[in-house]
């Protein structure tokens, strides 16, 4: 679905009690390129780690993921490359140096880019 979907998950156990997981909100949008979607969750962070699935992307490319704090401080860089399809799915480990607070996640690939604001909890 296009803007934001709220998640969460009922595990249920053999004797029937049951609980839920955390709400997580992802969501989900259009980069600068017709059929080149994002989605990056969950956000706002709270483990260390942030999924990042990618789609419309050229076969084999491979995309720029840089992370830059409120200052503008480069905090994480890296790479992902896409399959065959144009598509990545990928788990970032943000090594849980990044402090709390407010970031700007930036994605480069050869079709277009994307910012989006990520949030460290």
């Amino acid at each position: 679905l296009e803007g934001v979907s709220y998640y969460r998950l009922k595990q249920t156990d053999f004797d029937g009690s049951f609980k839920y997981s955390e709400v997580i909100k992802m969501q989900r949008s259009t980069i600068l390129s017709e059929g080149l979607n994002m989605l990056v969750y969950p956000n706002p962070v709270a483990n260390g780690f942030i999924n990042v699935s990618l789609s419309g992307l050229l076969g084999n490319e491979d995309v720029q993921v840089i992370i830059f704090d409120i200052t503008g401080r480069q905090q994480y860089s890296g790479f992902l490359s896409a399959d065959e399809n144009g598509v990545i799915v990928n788990r970032i480990d943000l090594n849980n140096d990044m402090k709390k607070g407010v970031y700007i996640l930036n994605i480069s690939s050869r079709k277009g880019g994307f910012s989006q604001k990520l949030v460290i909890n």
